[in-house]
């Protein structure tokens, strides 16, 4: 008898991952502060201090988690990670004081970090089995749309049952996440393709030195510091926000516009196959030029209306870069080793650039003002990439 799981069962897989991605998120985030802070006495340097400890926590988690994907089976992780976001939640239910929030913000620092990566490496896997790879970023972009939708449900629902008691949407969230892990539980693993690829960790760096890991080292390093720092640069909303109020938004309309974006977006993540046209070199292309338009048109416009639109706009592809990107490095290297880990190196290099731009937009916000901050910013990026690109572009076109 085969042990190659029967096809339906493997597209079950997917009906599977649209559910679970509606339950990544933690739909009580709105009233974490809130919850610690009122009830807790936590101090606002305590906040963010649990802030950087989730980020400590999930830099120096993620490649170690890529690689246990890669070597114990990439279904496992994404389990052991859903079961901990419930636990990250289930935390709350205890007396709020800042252990309980830095507990719970390592936890769930952890598991992002298990799940990031894996749950990538195994449908495409799911895809390779079925004979439907190619088809990649249009069911990610699927699974977005779903999630993005929920998200929006969820985060406007579930934090109003705070008046009726301050822990039962931390009581839900541990529901929500519980839907999370039954959904993956209950995924069946394409056993033809798990373990085949699998490179052992001491030889991992000297074989990506190499190019046998599927890409040249140097395409590896570039396409790191590129998709970390334009993710990077997504971070830094504190900064939009004060933009917009400057130019004269009403702040209680910033909701609604964070809203609209992930409507736009989980809209758009529907038509993501579109950019399977490009190759891996034009896909970085395009993430620079929205990073150069976006901060560049904010930077010069006067006007409420354009820097609204093209936040909008922004945020509507960064929210789908990273399936973006995930696809054109599968269909560039279709048979790349130790795929979870090479996301894991990709995610790990945006937590490594989210300490350092936060802080480069800071200084030439404080030191030119909030719009030509934003415009040297967009600048000062373009001028990194160029330089990436001169020096790699060779490697890329041989990709």
């Amino acid at each position: 008898m085969s042990d190659i799981p029967h096809p339906s069962l493997l597209e079950r897989n997917i009906k599977l991952y649209n559910i679970y991605k509606i339950t990544t998120k933690r739909v009580f985030y709105p009233l974490i502060a809130v919850y610690l802070v009122s009830l807790g006495n936590v101090t606002l340097f305590q906040l963010g201090l649990m802030s950087s400890i989730a980020s400590i926590v999930a830099f120096f988690t993620e490649i170690p988690a890529g690689y246990l994907a890669d070597r114990y089976g990439a279904k496992r992780l994404v389990f052991c990670g859903a079961l901990l976001s419930m636990s990250s939640a289930a935390v709350y239910l205890f007396d709020p004081n800042f252990l309980v929030g830095a507990v719970g913000v390592a936890l769930f620092g952890v598991s992002m970090s298990l799940t990031s990566g894996a749950i990538q490496a195994f449908m495409y896997d799911t895809l390779h089995a079925l004979g439907k790879r190619e088809t990649y970023s249009k069911v990610m972009g699927y699974g977005q749309s779903y999630g993005l939708f929920g998200n929006v449900v969820l985060l406007s629902l579930i934090p109003l049952t705070y008046a009726i008691h301050p822990k039962l949407p931390f009581a839900i969230g541990v529901l929500v996440h519980g839907i999370g892990a039954w959904c993956i539980y209950n995924m069946v693993t394409p056993k033809n393709l798990e373990h085949h690829d699998h490179v052992p960790l001491k030889e991992i760096f000297s074989t990506v030195k190499k190019g046998t890991y599927g890409m040249s080292f140097s395409v590896l390093v570039s396409l790191a510091v590129i998709v970390g720092f334009i993710s990077a640069s997504f971070k830094s909303g504190v900064y939009r926000s004060i933009l917009l109020t400057d130019l004269g938004i009403d702040p209680a309309l910033l909701g609604l516009f964070v809203a609209g974006g992930s409507l736009v977006a989980a809209i758009a993540a529907r038509k993501l196959h579109y950019f399977d046209r490009f190759n891996l070199m034009q896909i970085q292309i395009i993430n620079a030029l929205i990073v150069l338009i976006t901060f560049v048109f904010v930077g010069l416009s006067y006007t409420p209306l354009i820097a609204v639109l093209t936040f909008i706009v922004y945020d509507v592809y960064m929210r789908n870069q990273s399936i973006i990107v995930e696809a054109s490095v599968f269909r560039t290297f279709p048979n790349i080793k130790n795929k979870s880990t090479l996301l894991s190196v990709l995610k790990t290099s945006e937590y490594l650039f989210g300490f350092v731009t936060p802080v480069a937009l800071a200084f030439l916000v404080t030191m030119m003002g909030i719009q030509v901050g934003h415009l040297m910013f967009g600048i000062g990026f373009m001028l990194v990439f160029y330089v990436i690109w001169y020096f790699t572009r060779k490697h890329f076109r041989s990709t």
